[in-house]
């Protein structure tokens, strides 16, 4: 099968869900100038777009720059050029210059994308080397799995990858047969890099043991996409069985999540852990606390990257900003009664005012509320009035309603409460005493928004 069946077979397996514009990304190297002149026969004229970043790390930059872009005018293809500067990044940001380029490449190409669809070049040997890299640095199945036809970027943009069953002896014969011409990226010669060690030092010593090493390595990724996906699925719905709530936000129970074979535990930390932003962040180290955690006693809590904090209150792990631990200033929550003319609003439609827990803004009954009422943190004898099962109202010291709410122990001495002197009004959870709430008929409202 030539190149260009191979990369049609892919854009036909790919075609219901295909956006209206692809945006190839066009170094100008040996593989995008292939995948561009394939595509610009295969696609209908409008649905192409070409993109060249020029991260400015080369002398030569700015003569690929001008390369791709005769090339663009001479195909008739429309181009754009995107310019970066990832040496300023990496120092911001304290990573590699690898990773600052990378990052900034997608970033750029994702806003060039908009909606559609960003294409690379990545081939089969490309497949066989990030199966290698991430063999050596110790990753689990997701990662060994190596890059998908069809996939998420690294700024949540979708990666099209049509030519990763093409070698490179195939884009070697479309050059030739089809008298193209490209531009030699010197860097990728500079064993500096680990990729460029993998290319030119430790495939072709594999290759003496098996001169199929390539395409083997890369046919074991794709088999191994097929196992991942199968298990991430159902991590998918076992993070739906192990979710529980504390204090109003959503966690883990530890209970369930001990209870789950190791391959789909781990899955569902990574997944739960995921939707709070951690993801390339994270360690087999992390999983590691975080499982001794679920297993520990209740109160215990442990450090996560990004300034959150994983803890384990009762039987439920829960993820919070390490500011949440920290005692408020007070004096900066807002709280104050409303105007006669705003209270005879709300009060008209005191029902729109009635909102769900999670709600950051809060309107209170203010009958019989004093002038003194404040934030403050809880003291000895403070307590709410409760509905009872009969229906009537009665006091319950705070301590016990903040048991009942489950808030961890060490939380409860740095949680703001709204206090009308040992009367608490009102809750960081969003819990409100029930002589406060609001009613059709009253005189008075007093307006609080949490902190948090």
């Amino acid at each position: 099968m030539s190149l260009e069946e191979k990369i049609s077979r892919t854009l036909i397996s790919c075609k219901e869900s295909m956006p209206g514009v692809l945006v190839v990304a066009l170094s100008g190297g040996r593989d995008s100038v292939c995948l561009l002149s394939v595509l610009k026969d295969l696609l209908p004229a409008g649905q192409l777009k070409a993109v060249h970043v020029n991260h400015h790390l080369r002398e030569t930059a700015d003569r690929d720059q001008q390369f791709c872009q005769e090339l663009c005018r001479a195909w008739n293809i429309p181009f754009s050029v995107c310019q970066v500067y990832p040496s300023e990044y990496a120092a911001k940001m304290g990573i590699s210059l690898e990773d600052a380029a990378r990052r900034l490449r997608y970033q750029t190409l994702q806003k060039e994308a908009d909606k559609g669809w960003i294409v690379t070049a990545h081939h089969q040997k490309d497949q066989a080397e990030t199966l290698l890299l991430h063999l050596l640095r110790g990753s689990g199945l997701k990662g060994l799995s190596g890059m998908k036809v069809l996939g998420q970027g690294p700024s949540g943009c979708i990666i099209f990858r049509p030519m990763l069953e093409v070698t490179e002896e195939e884009l070697d014969t479309y050059m030739i047969e089809n008298h193209l011409s490209h531009v030699e990226d010197e860097t990728n010669s500079d064993l500096s890099y680990t990729r460029n060690r993998l290319r030119h030092e430790l495939i072709p010593l594999l290759e003496q043991y098996n001169p199929r090493i390539v395409e083997n390595l890369a046919s074991t990724a794709s088999r191994l996409q097929e196992d991942s996906a199968w298990l991430e699925a159902e991590a998918s719905r076992a993070l739906e069985d192990c979710r529980a709530e504390e204090a109003g936000s959503p966690g883990l129970s530890c209970e369930k999540l001990l209870s789950l074979s190791g391959a789909i535990r781990n899955r569902v930390i990574f997944l739960y852990l995921e939707e709070k932003g951690l993801d390339r962040d994270l360690t087999s180290v992390h999983i590691r606390s975080i499982l001794a955690l679920a297993g520990g006693p209740s109160g215990k809590q442990i450090s996560l990257p990004k300034g959150l904090t994983l803890m384990k209150s009762y039987d439920i792990l829960t993820i919070y900003q390490c500011a949440f631990f920290q005692e408020a200033d007070t004096k900066q929550l807002d709280v104050h009664f409303l105007s006669p003319g705003e209270a005879a609003s709300v009060i008209s439609r005191f029902r729109e005012y009635i909102r769900p827990a999670d709600s950051k803004e809060k309107w209170l009954c203010g009958d019989g509320v004093s002038e003194d009422v404040l934030w403050r943190f809880r003291q000895k004898g403070d307590y709410m009035w409760i509905r009872k099962a009969d229906g009537s109202l009665g006091k319950k010291l705070l301590q016990d309603i903040m048991v009942d709410e489950k808030i961890p122990v060490s939380m409860r001495d740095s949680m703001p409460v709204l206090c009308d002197g040992s009367h608490v009004l009102l809750l960081q959870t969003g819990r409100i005493s029930e002589t406060v709430r609001l009613r059709e008929k009253m005189d008075r409202v007093l307006y609080a928004r949490l902190l948090f």
